[in-house]
């Protein structure tokens, strides 16, 4: 996919998942969601995060919420992706390596490139390489000579 269309695919994604967090028109609802939005969708932290801005939801009022208003699931599931989106660039940053700048106590830019991480490739090989024999999954073969197994009866012994 071209960069120009990728970008315009990102675009219309990000623009559909504000529309869906728009909808919300609960106050607490929407205080959730926003909150969900900051902690990458974890609920606890998104909870303490209300609590801190003085309103009080409880993880089980969220859940409850999920299971009754359909737009509410959609913006979370919303917000979870975009979390997902946003963790999978950082993934990308560490494995082509990252440009930083910072500024000198005397106010110079100074410029610099970290190096790719190995570890960032490796989770990447073992998560996507499985077909190029990456990764930590174990194959078990056993011949049963024609018998089904049954893990519910007792083995022939």
């Amino acid at each position: 996919m071209s960069k120009k269309k990728s970008k315009a695919t990102a675009k219309s994604k990000e623009e559909a998942s504000k529309a869906l967090i728009d909808a919300i028109r609960h106050p607490k609802k929407r205080a959730m969601v926003e909150a969900l939005g900051k902690t990458l969708g974890n609920v606890t932290q998104a909870c303490k995060l209300i609590e801190q801005q003085g309103a009080g939801i409880d993880r089980q009022t969220h859940y409850n919420w999920l299971k009754a208003d359909k737009n509410y699931a959609a913006a979370v599931e919303a917000i979870a992706d975009n979390g997902l989106d946003f963790v999978e660039g950082k993934l990308v940053e560490l494995i082509n390596g990252v440009g930083r700048k910072y500024t000198t106590a005397k106010g110079d830019e100074v410029f610099y490139t970290e190096p790719p991480s190995a570890v960032a490739v490796m989770f990447y090989l073992n998560n996507k390489g499985g077909k190029r024999g990456y990764g930590n999954r174990v194959e078990i073969q056993h011949n049963t000579k024609g018998k089904v197994l049954d893990p519910e009866m007792p083995g022939d012994e």
